[in-house]
């Protein structure tokens, strides 16, 4: 008896959220939103038992604190609707983007460039790798993390170390905490981020103009101070550096360069020409580009076995690989839902008035959200729960009289810093999982004094760029 493939059942009901959400949001209708909602329910239930541990306490604690608050509230139905239709739209988001990592995956151009910023010598193989992390992270997503990743440990061997496990050890440490560093800070100020859509989302008077270069001149702030962490706590080198040969320089990388830029480019082009937001400009976007990528790896054979090609490329995407993100949309879900119950019920009246009463100074109330963002993490709140909590209880910034891309890169760089800092995230996690450690250890024993130190920077750097901004 012949064995029967993958069920299409979960890719159709992802595929469903993807395109009726599309339409939602272009077209504005209503029936759209609650499809989406409906296909992402079918969705998460379908893939709730084939989750790993971790993800059925993250699927169980969204639902356990989401649905007595929606029992509780008023308006039940309305809040409960807007909790599933914000779920859909950072689900949304992750598949887009996952177009973009599927693409990737066929590219002989991607592995070149990862096999390239591996073969660094010591010296810059640290930058290369959290800077490659940072602009991998913006296609690839968690993909980044294996991919590197795996070139870590395949490249990092006992004998390479000379024989001895300790630099061995030493070295693993390193190379993955700069990957995890440059991707953790990767939503911290991209485009194509779930972080900017929610902050936007949660700030009057924001607008991607003003808040990206706020947000990137931050995220190099915070990389450039992981770089300083590393070679302040490096030991001195013992042994010959792991050996990987790459036959291409630096001039591989300006095709991932220019590849990012396009993306960013035909968004904001979109954007110009319609009255689509950015973030429904990337949406949209995205797959098309995607799909135009998978395409021209094709050529080779032709155009029509090219085009039949392709057809099986998202075929595969749809029934094989969606399945594949339960974990990711579970998070996004439950958090999204959660987040959004939570924020209905906030004291937002007492919060304001404590805030305007003087407490802090304006010029620290960025800071405040960077730091509630961060600890949030700590006692496995997602930065999407705390952030729309925290934006949700955040008077207007015209009311505080903070710079509203202040505000909202504050949300941006608190999500970088947690991705990397709290041992519950994703991120952490798959570091772990590669490394035989625990989540606790990336987060808090590798990661720990890096943290703290980006965030005493960023403290400074937000506090003062919020007060000259101010004048």
């Amino acid at each position: 008896m012949a064995a029967r493939g993958p069920s299409p059942v979960p890719g159709l009901a992802l595929t469903v959220v993807l395109l009726a959400t599309i339409v939602a949001e272009t077209l504005e209708l209503a029936a759209a939103g609650w499809l989406a909602a409906a296909a992402l329910i079918v969705y998460v239930a379908g893939q709730a038992a084939a989750l790993p541990r971790t993800g059925k306490i993250i699927l169980a604690a969204g639902l356990a604190v989401g649905i007595p608050i929606a029992l509780q509230i008023d308006d039940t139905a309305a809040k409960t609707i807007d909790a599933l239709r914000t779920a859909c739209y950072f689900a949304t988001m992750f598949v887009a983007v996952g177009f973009l990592r599927t693409a990737a995956e066929g590219s002989r151009m991607i592995r070149r460039c990862g096999r390239q910023l591996i073969a660094q010598p010591p010296g810059r193989r640290y930058a290369a790798l959290t800077i490659g992390g940072n602009l991998f992270g913006l296609i690839l997503s968690f993909g980044v993390l294996q991919l590197l990743g795996t070139m870590v440990l395949r490249t990092n061997t006992l004998a390479a170390a000379g024989g001895n496990e300790r630099i061995r050890a030493v070295r693993e440490r390193r190379m993955l905490l700069a990957v995890l560093r440059g991707f953790a800070m990767s939503p911290a100020w991209s485009p194509l981020s779930i972080s900017l859509a929610l902050s936007l989302s949660l700030t009057p008077g924001a607008v991607w103009q003003q808040v990206l270069p706020v947000a990137f001149a931050t995220a190099a702030l915070v990389l450039a101070f992981g770089w300083l962490h590393d070679r302040m706590t490096a030991p001195r080198p013992q042994a010959p550096p792991p050996a990987m040969r790459s036959d291409d320089d630096w001039s591989v990388q300006l095709r991932l360069i220019a590849l990012v830029g396009f993306i960013f480019l035909a968004a904001f082009t979109v954007e110009a020409l319609t009255d689509l937001r950015l973030i429904v400009a990337v949406i949209v976007t995205v797959p098309v580009i995607a799909v135009g990528w998978i395409l021209v790896q094709g050529l080779s054979l032709g155009i029509r076995r090219a085009l039949a090609w392709t057809g099986r490329r998202l075929w595969r995407q749809t029934v094989v690989v969606y399945p594949t993100y339960r974990m990711e949309i579970t998070i996004l879900a439950s958090a999204a839902f959660a987040g959004s119950m939570i924020a209905a019920v906030l004291p937002t009246d007492r919060i304001a008035e404590l805030l305007l009463a003087g407490v802090l100074p304006t010029a620290a109330l960025p800071v405040l959200v960077v730091w509630l963002v961060v600890l949030g993490g700590q006692v496995g709140l997602n930065p999407i729960i705390t952030v729309i909590a925290v934006g949700t209880a955040m008077p207007a910034p015209e009311v505080l009289g903070v710079p509203p891309q202040m505000l909202a890169a504050a949300y941006m760089t608190g999500w970088g810093l947690c991705v990397g800092a709290s041992p519950f995230t994703l991120t952490t996690l798959i570091i772990a999982g590669m490394s035989g450690h625990t989540g606790r250890e990336v987060g808090h024993a590798w990661n720990g004094g890096f943290t703290i130190l980006g965030l005493l920077a960023v403290s400074v750097w937000l506090a003062g760029l919020t007060m000259a901004l101010m004048r």
